[in-house]
């Protein structure tokens, strides 16, 4: 993704966040888009200009910058560590709960918006495998899964999450990095 100002980003963090509760809320592209202009206090242009020029490029374009945040694919900070990148995906997960009962709704099913997780989840896995060369494909899995999981259980509060990472990731990966 290109560089773009703080505010560009924050109205494009805002608009993505409304489109999957305006999905969840209204159904499958059953919402207008002066409804999402107007939830995100941004004019209907803007909504075009930063997202696409119909409901499904406008819904495919959130997805993506949602789930590129979610997995840190947007970060220039690569030096973060899993455990700080799982509180801060747990933190947007209790912002924004409804965007986890979309990902199961629609990664569960086959459509055309399960093909767009599925770019997503490749990508975070092949950032895995180049950040960690030595893991097998089923360990860069295993750890994919083990993040997710910690990330989106309500039964885990934050401490809880960030002890079963460091417990799993000693047992399972037997790393000298710091998790």
């Amino acid at each position: 993704m290109r560089t773009v100002s703080r505010n560009k980003a924050a109205s494009i963090s805002r608009l993505s966040i409304n489109v999957l509760r305006l999905e969840n809320i209204r159904g499958h592209l059953k919402w207008k888009v002066q409804e999402l202009a107007e939830k995100s206090e941004i004019s209907r242009s803007l909504v075009y200009e930063y997202l696409g020029s119909d409901k499904k490029e406008i819904l495919v374009s959130a997805l993506r910058f949602f789930l590129e945040e979610f997995y840190g694919l947007n970060q220039s900070d690569s030096s973060m560590t899993f455990s700080k990148k799982i509180q801060e995906s747990r933190k947007k997960m209790a912002q924004f709960p409804e965007v986890v009962i979309f990902y199961q709704k629609w990664r569960s099913q086959p459509s055309w918006l399960n093909h767009e997780f599925e770019v997503i989840e490749d990508r975070f896995r092949k950032n895995l495998k180049k950040r960690f060369p030595h893991l097998k494909s089923v360990e860069v899995l295993a750890l994919h899964a083990l993040i997710h999981g910690l990330v989106t259980a309500p039964f885990l509060d934050a401490d809880d999450s960030i002890e079963i990472f460091k417990y799993y990731w000693a047992e399972l990966f037997s790393s000298k990095i710091k998790p």
